[in-house]
């Protein structure tokens, strides 16, 4: 354990846990985000198996935008686990994510990830989510929001300086951690509302899916029973939909609109986050993108494609999900899929 990340003393107080976490100035690093034009973060927001990895890739193929992945899992699956960033390589071992933290934070071997997830854990959990939009707030809760911004900024700040982009597109989709990067001092923060028909984010749930970032094991993406989905689905998008009465510029776009008319979605958003398309855009025909290689931390084995890819709607739920499942699914979302449009 480093100076820099101590260690929370069992039983200590939410005042104390926090001046715990002061351990040293890391300040200077986010000088690097005044060198720049202001960034912004691209915040994909709501359920899981939305197709958010897909437009996040899309996304970080203009000029002047890099892709993240759901850098929210940074600390145990890069950090702690080692896994592959999608450029092939160890997290440690990737040149771009070295950089990074050095410039960050002076370096992997200085940053206490177990300290980060703990205090993650106190911030961003679903039972905090009806206060992001609230001004009443569990005691400790605002302390510790504004300490886990202050840890992040220095991370942030050096993925624009490192990539040179304007534009940061982060899909780690939870509403709390949002929430968090609406706070972090410098940045612009755009919310993206990515939506789904919940049949569709239900079947994908129910598929078993090989982790590619995993190279020593068998490890498959985790699952969910189509109550547990639909119930997820509702909350998960209810929750996103907070972002927009925090400070943060908010849109909701459906996949299947995207992936219906990936180039018109995707030039137009590009747009909407203060970029471009005209200078280089990332399509070659209306349906078909040069996806860029990258460095994105953990999502869909989508990001681990580089490449001409062509995008279309997925609809393989309309065969091959149970009479049963649709039923139930649909049943349960009934109120909110109506509201977005999904009959």
């Amino acid at each position: 354990m480093s100076a820099c990340w101590p260690e929370p003393c069992s039983g200590a107080s939410d005042e104390e846990f926090t001046n715990q976490l002061h351990g040293c100035d890391i300040d200077a690093a986010n000088e690097a985000v005044a060198m720049l034009r202001t960034p912004r973060i691209a915040f994909l927001a709501g359920y899981g198996r939305n197709g958010g990895t897909l437009l996040d890739r899309t996304l970080g193929s203009f000029q002047g935008a890099v892709s993240l992945g759901e850098l929210r899992f940074v600390w145990r699956k890069g950090l702690q686990r080692n896994e592959l960033c999608s450029c092939g390589l160890a997290f440690r071992d990737c040149q771009f994510w070295r950089e990074v933290f050095d410039l960050a934070y002076g370096g992997f071997e200085r940053v206490d990830a177990d300290a980060m997830i703990r205090l993650y854990r106190a911030v961003d959990r679903t039972r905090y989510v009806p206060f992001l939009a609230s001004a009443l707030r569990p005691a400790g809760f605002e302390q510790r929001a504004t300490e886990l911004a202050r840890r992040l900024s220095p991370l942030y700040a050096a993925i624009a300086q490192v990539s040179g982009a304007e534009v940061l597109v982060d899909s780690s989709k939870f509403a709390g951690y949002g929430w968090i990067l609406s706070r972090l001092e410098g940045f612009e923060t755009y919310t993206i509302h990515l939506v789904r028909d919940p049949r569709a984010a239900s079947y994908s749930w129910s598929k078993s899916v090989r982790k590619p970032e995993v190279a020593n094991s068998e490890a498959l993406m985790p699952r969910a029973n189509p109550v547990s989905a639909a119930v997820q689905w509702t909350y998960r998008n209810l929750a996103a939909e907070t972002l927009r009465r925090c400070s943060t510029r908010y849109r909701r776009v459906r996949y299947e609109d995207f992936a219906r008319a990936p180039r018109e979605q995707g030039e137009e958003l590009a747009r909407w986050l203060g970029l471009e398309p005209a200078v280089r855009s990332a399509f070659i025909t209306d349906n078909e993108v040069m996806l860029e290689p990258g460095h994105t931390q953990s999502g869909n084995p989508v990001r681990f494609r580089s490449g001409a890819t062509t995008i279309k709607v997925d609809d393989e739920w309309r065969t091959k999900m149970p009479r049963t499942q649709r039923l139930t699914v649909g049943c349960l979302t009934a109120p909110l899929r109506s509201r977005y449009g999904y009959r």
